[in-house]
């Protein structure tokens, strides 16, 4: 992504790790940043521990070639490695995946498109030639220089959103929405198969672009089920589902350089009886797509899924994961079906690479604002830091539907749990953001 303005809180007495592997950057920045740059090679490890323990400033480091083995020596929560791109891929590749298991968060700046690293980053910028480079390093630098010492960041830094909360149009308007109300990134979701024979990808990367919208993930269809269900009995509609959603992933990913791609285990309803087969069926379809998405540099994300539906619980999911090394989860917080939210974080923390947002009553699936329902989002918040969750607070929520001339909230309209007083809006979810992101600080 080419993006010009940046908003990225650095949290307070945070470090900053400078990886410039050629050094063609590094004393520029330094120079930014207005104090002296410690490179590590040059620096007594004693030395560096006891500044980086004791510092009331926000310090930062220049890291040598070894500089895996400098941020496991170094690196806490909190802090931050601004990786230049100039070379070496396998290098660049390990140091983010070191990054991220250190729970630090993490800037690339590229020269050259180098998507197989991007979602393994917080904030991907492309550059185009030197020049261009040092603007943007001078913005982070400015950022990280003059943070407001009390301006704890948020646990989970980015507000995402499902484009289908407010409508299957995916148009200029619903991006200007996004970047108006402060929503840094998209999942795009049509759920039904014909709404998705001819969508445009070129078009939604060039306008997320225009308005500087990270494509997180691309939800593949999972309606009607007698057409796509990767589940089903009959070998003719699992084949066609199987084909059609790696040529959905292939398109989204070439198109539209997306990563994350969601995926539904099954439809319903699945009887008792029939889940063990039901189970093998997915079994198959699972082989395929994560032997696709590992040739390509892409993650597929199963959703926990509600009621008789494949996915219905921990020990479902665990099964589900166990199929293949290389799948992940989409946690859908209003699909848990009465088990504790934070239990399943804990049990399969390490496998959720993104969320689906929304309140419950405890039950059913609603669709809820959070806060409209049962669910402890501090508690929640926390566990998902805890675990070292990167992605951004991803909300699938229904904006509400009108019967009768009173606006219900949708999904839980029919079981009439409450009326609202107006359909939800994108401000409305960035104030819901940003109201749990305080309390969970």
């Amino acid at each position: 992504m080419n993006q010009k303005e940046l908003h990225f809180s650095f949290a307070l007495n945070s470090t900053l790790f400078i990886s410039d592997r050629l050094g063609r950057f590094s004393g520029y920045v330094s120079c930014l940043l207005n104090e002296k740059a410690f490179p590590i090679e040059k620096e007594k490890k004693e030395k560096l521990s006891k500044v980086l323990g004791a510092s009331t400033r926000k310090p930062y480091y220049i890291l040598s070639n070894e500089g895996i083995s400098e941020l496991c020596g170094f690196a806490k929560d909190n802090d931050t490695l601004l990786h230049i791109y100039t070379g070496g891929k396998e290098d660049t590749l390990n140091l983010l995946r070191c990054a991220k298991a250190l729970n630090m968060r993490t800037v690339l700046l590229s020269k050259h498109s180098l998507k197989e690293a991007s979602h393994l980053a917080d904030l991907y910028l492309e550059f185009e030639n030197d020049g261009e480079a040092i603007n943007l390093c001078k913005q982070l630098c400015d950022e990280f220089s003059n943070a407001d010492a009390g301006d704890v960041p948020p646990p989970i830094p980015f507000c995402g959103l499902s484009h289908c909360a407010f409508g299957k149009e995916l148009n200029e308007s619903a991006f200007a929405a996004y970047k108006e109300n402060g929503i840094s990134h998209m999942e795009i979701s049509f759920g039904r198969y014909e709404d998705t024979i001819s969508l445009d990808f070129k078009e939604y990367k060039r306008l997320a672009d225009k308005y500087g919208i990270t494509l997180w993930s691309y939800h593949l269809p999972f309606m009607p089920f007698s057409t796509i269900n990767p589940a089903h009995f009959d070998e003719t509609v699992r084949k066609f589902t199987e084909g059609y959603l790696i040529e959905l992933m292939k398109e989204a990913k070439r198109d539209a350089g997306i990563n994350i791609f969601v995926l539904h285990p099954s439809g319903e309803p699945i009887h008792e009886d029939d889940r063990e087969s039901s189970f093998k069926q997915l079994g198959k379809t699972l082989n395929a797509l994560c032997s696709f998405a590992d040739r390509n540099g892409i993650t597929v994300a199963v959703e926990n899924l509600p009621r008789t539906c494949l996915g219905r619980s921990i020990l479902d999911m665990q099964r589900i994961l166990g199929m293949h090394p290389s799948l992940k989860m989409c946690f859908d917080l209003n699909h848990i079906g009465g088990e504790d939210a934070e239990e399943v974080i804990k049990r399969l923390g390490s496998r959720i690479v993104t969320l689906h947002v929304s309140d419950y009553m405890g039950k059913d699936e609603c669709h809820l604002m959070p806060g409209e329902g049962v669910i402890d989002w501090v508690g929640v918040i926390r566990s998902l830091k805890s675990v070292g969750y990167k992605g951004p607070f991803l909300y699938e929520i229904s904006r509400g539907a009108t019967e009768d001339g009173a606006i219900w909230a949708k999904e839980a309209w029919h079981t009439r749990l409450f009326i609202r007083e107006n359909y939800l809006t994108h401000g409305d979810v960035k104030r819901n953001y940003d109201s749990l992101m305080n309390k969970a600080k």
